[in-house]
């Protein structure tokens, strides 16, 4: 085993699961890092795919006592289903464009300064007082989520600001957030599952050590968020900060 490679990967693993869900751009994140981690660009596509994976398993145990009661709200899955389709249907005819950007760390630093000024403005709006979504809630988080395909604009920060600003409670837009990255991280996991059927076999274990550091650590992150804005959404303010002070840091040394 390397050692050094294992390390790479468990890094990754761990920058994934911390950020897949705090609203600073997971993919932001890992396109600066694997510019410094020549070694990871062996199948990085493929790595990729298992870090998510593991912030995938993280939700469905996050989501677990709840299971049977968002299930039994066909009125929440299908603003689920409508917020989902309407990122779809936007997002797909640019997806050579998107690709191309996951190579130009310029991109990642606006994109970052970007999210810092909407997780800044949600964090004083004073006008979201309900706790049910609606499809005008799902229409506009759809479409704003759509942004969040670009690396660097988080895809957690983009949604809970967009429900916040569609008059939704913090709380509640942070679990509509979260229930929309199950469909959005199981398509794009599959999506690259003929990749993963090409799988460099001696890669396997440190793939595999990736995403249980992922999940590890995305459960701890969903847990994390949930617990500081039910305090108070002004908290957004702090990731608003960081994004700031990443994004100029990064279009000055990059």
């Amino acid at each position: 085993m390397s050692w050094v490679l294992a390390g790479q990967v468990i890094l990754l693993g761990l920058v994934q699961g911390l950020t897949e869900f705090l609203p600073i751009s997971s993919s932001g994140h890992l396109v600066l890092l694997q510019h410094f981690l020549p070694q990871i660009s062996v199948q990085p596509v493929i790595l990729d795919t298992f870090l998510h994976a593991g912030s995938l398993v993280a939700l469905f145990f996050f989501f677990w006592p709840q299971w049977k009661k968002i299930i039994e709200d066909k009125k929440l899955l299908l603003n689920v289903f409508l917020a989902t389709f309407i990122t779809a249907i936007i997002v797909f005819p640019f997806k050579n464009l998107i690709e191309d950007s996951f190579s130009q760390p310029k991109i990642v630093g606006l994109c970052l300064l970007f999210t810092g000024f909407v997780l800044a403005g949600a964090s004083y709006y004073k006008k979201n007082f309900s706790s049910r979504v609606n499809w005008k809630n799902s229409v506009i988080v759809g479409l704003l989520q759509s942004l969040a395909v670009l690396p660097g604009i988080s895809r957690s920060g983009i949604t809970i600001s967009a429900g916040i600003f569609s008059n939704l409670r913090s709380k509640t837009a942070i679990r509509f957030s979260f229930l929309l990255a199950i469909p959005l991280i199981a398509g794009a996991v599959a999506g690259e599952l003929s990749n993963v059927a090409r799988i460099n076999n001696g890669l396997l274990p440190y793939y595999l050590l990736g995403a249980a550091v992922s999940c590890i650590f995305s459960f701890w992150s969903l847990k994390f968020l949930v617990k500081l804005l039910s305090l108070h959404q002004r908290k957004l303010i702090y990731f608003a900060l960081y994004c700031w002070i990443i994004g100029i840091l990064t279009l000055i040394l990059m």
